[in-house]
């Protein structure tokens, strides 16, 4: 077989990439993600929104609304915390189980710290 310089991605397997290149001499420059960053903190701000009208409707406790203050002030951070941010993630999930709009919203937001950090 001979060399491969391509990228083969079969099955069931996705690729989630800020850059990448293949090839020879191929080189990939990453811009920093800072729109994704943008695009995240968009939706924690819509998530916390959220969070706050169900906290305050009785739906869910106000240690969650909490919890998504902290998660909005760490996107905040110079530097995130990838696992912190995730860790208070999964504190909201497991608070917002009976809604099912914010149950979405957190999974999705999940899925976007883990692609983006």
């Amino acid at each position: 077989m001979g060399d491969n310089y391509g990228i083969v991605n079969s099955g069931s397997g996705s690729i989630n990439a800020d850059a990448m290149a293949a090839g020879r001499g191929a080189r990939a420059v990453s811009g920093g993600g800072s729109a994704q960053l943008q695009d995240l903190q968009t939706q924690v701000s819509a998530l916390l929104a959220a969070l706050r009208e169900a906290g305050g409707s009785g739906e869910i406790d106000g240690d969650v609304v909490e919890t998504g203050e902290l998660v909005e002030q760490e996107l905040g951070k110079e530097r995130p915390n990838k696992r912190t941010i995730l860790g208070l993630l999964q504190g909201i999930a497991s608070g917002v189980t009976q809604v099912a709009h914010l149950a979405t919203a957190v999974t999705d937001i999940q899925a976007a710290v883990s692609a983006l950090f």
